[in-house]
């Protein structure tokens, strides 16, 4: 097996990805809730023109 790492490396890495992730969404706000918006707003009026069909 490859050298496993200690318990504290481990909940190192964690957080760092966990800070480095929600500080990716933090600067890409801007970016994503559009993105999330025009999603949902697909999502509905797919479902509307399907009922209509």
């Amino acid at each position: 097996m490859i050298n496993k790492l200690p318990f504290y490396s481990k909940i190192a890495y964690i957080f760092v990805g966990l800070y480095a992730f929600i500080f990716l969404l933090i600067l890409g706000k801007e970016i994503f809730i559009p993105i999330i918006y025009a999603t949902i707003g697909a999502i509905l009026l797919t479902s509307v023109r399907l009922l209509t069909i």
